[in-house]
């Protein structure tokens, strides 16, 4: 399945002040979502920031909040899929394709996986080929 920019969203998750410094390749990590983060912008693609419990883990870094119209959601669950305002504005940007990078991203995509309300939130087929990049 190729990714379309019509049906597709960039959801960058827990990039936060407090867990970030934790994260070895800092620059690296920084640069490559950095690239996502522009490349979304030049396709107009929806860009997503989960935070986990921000009032401990502070907000999302500042060097990534460079678009106007990017969106954070708040959430006090391990998963994005187990937050109900997340799957509501996730419903609300009509995308059927989840381009996903961030902090701790293999527990996000199999609690994500496991946990959706809605399987149409994330097709089975773009599931596979992501839990297949992970090994």
């Amino acid at each position: 399945m190729l990714v379309s920019k019509d049906k597709s969203c960039l959801l960058i998750v827990d990039m936060q002040e407090k867990l970030f410094p934790k994260m070895l390749n800092q620059t690296k990590i920084l640069k490559n979502i950095s690239i996502l983060i522009e490349s979304a912008s030049i396709l107009k693609i929806p860009v997503l920031f989960s935070e986990q419990y921000p009032k401990g883990l502070g907000k999302t870094i500042a060097e990534l909040k460079v678009l106007k119209d990017s969106l954070v959601v708040e959430k006090t669950t391990f998963s994005c899929g187990g937050s109900k305002k997340f799957i509501k504005v996730l419903k609300s940007l009509n995308r059927s394709q989840i381009i996903i990078t961030g902090i701790e991203l293999f527990i996000s995509l199999n609690l994500f996986n496991n946990s959706r309300p809605s399987k149409s939130l994330l097709p089975n087929q773009t599931s596979k080929i992501i839990k297949s990049g992970l090994k």
